[in-house]
């Protein structure tokens, strides 16, 4: 597909680059960040001054994502995150501050990505046509704040590190 049609790479490359653009500068605005010599809040200045480190990011992850889902039939790698206002459950998620507090409450957002492997086994069943065995293994749970982080910044102060 990709020799059928290679400007398609080049044009993925460019949306991922202004997403990731886009979405820096409205957090840049949502924090207030100035910088002297650089526009926070335009698009055009932030991809003028960082748009070839985009590329280059883009570009490593674009390749990553083909070596784990194209060059590896057998294995499946996929990014895990924990979904926003989802019950924290300890088998699946970490606690960013949980040596501080308990690890009660509902997600508030994902810290660090975490990265599941699925594999296709090839057993007697798979070859004659009769079922499929799929194995899903967490490599690394994602990391998060939970709702009830609050409580334990008033706690704490300022006497921790994540």
């Amino acid at each position: 597909m990709r020799a059928i049609f290679p400007d398609n790479e080049h044009k993925a490359l460019d949306e991922l680059v202004n997403n990731f653009m886009r979405a820096s500068t409205d957090v840049f605005i949502l924090c207030a960040c100035t910088h002297a010599e650089v526009d926070l809040t335009s698009v055009s200045a932030l991809k003028e001054r960082f748009g070839p480190q985009a590329r280059r990011i883009a570009q490593v992850a674009c390749k990553l994502a083909r070596v784990t889902k194209e060059e590896i039939m057998s294995t499946n790698f996929e990014v895990v995150l924990a979904q926003q206002s989802r019950p924290f459950d300890e088998k699946l998620m970490v606690n960013a501050f949980g040596a501080y507090g308990d690890s009660t409450g509902v997600v508030l957002c994902t810290t660090e990505l975490g990265l599941q492997c699925t594999t296709r086994r090839d057993t007697k069943e798979v070859t004659e046509g009769l079922g499929e065995t799929i194995e899903c293994q967490t490599l690394l749970q994602p990391k998060v704040i939970l709702d009830s982080v609050a409580e334990v910044l008033l706690q704490t102060g300022d006497q921790f590190t994540v």
